[in-house]
């Protein structure tokens, strides 16, 4: 494996807060920090810079709320405070968004993360005490009910893992 024998790049660059999510595409790195604030660099920027705050990103939003970022296609998805926010790569934010706010059964309260996998989002819906499914290709919502409210959410091929705090659930 030729990236396992490969040493890190010698122009990695440093950022005044904490990563808390990480997502490359298109040439651009997307990430989320610790005071919950999104940023959209591109790549050949950071590479010869060694503090990213002297390279303006292409697109930052500093209002704070952002947390799990996951790419899908052309789309990265942001959970910002009780929403997903989508992105669309390389360019802005788009209309879409999944809510507290709407009056659908599938709205959101509190998502705390989020993973795609296939055509399929899942959301940590933690102020519903459920995983909350929505797949892209068939454009259906479905929920997982957890025992208790779940913060952090993992998928693969016929398994759902939840988690809160000290337990996690299987599907």
């Amino acid at each position: 494996n030729v990236l396992a024998e490969s040493a890190p790049n010698e122009s990695v660059c440093t950022f005044p807060t904490a990563i808390e999510s990480l997502v490359l595409s298109g040439g651009e790195l997307y990430l989320s920090d610790n005071l919950g604030n999104f940023y959209a660099y591109n790549l050949s920027k950071l590479e010869y810079t060694p503090l990213a705050e002297k390279v303006p990103p292409n697109v930052s939003d500093l209002r704070g709320g952002y947390g799990a970022l996951s790419l899908y296609k052309d789309k990265i998805y942001a959970v910002r405070h009780q929403a997903i926010r989508e992105y669309e790569v390389g360019k802005d934010f788009t209309d879409f968004e999944i809510s507290a706010n709407s009056d659908a059964v599938s709205r959101l309260s509190g998502a705390t993360d989020s993973l795609l996998y296939g055509d399929v989002l899942y959301v940590a819906d933690t102020g519903n005490s459920r995983i909350s499914i929505y797949d892209t290709k068939a454009q259906s919502y479905s929920v997982l009910v957890t025992p208790a409210a779940p913060t952090l959410v993992a998928a693969t091929e016929g398994s759902i893992a939840a988690a809160s705090e000290t337990s996690v659930w299987l599907f």
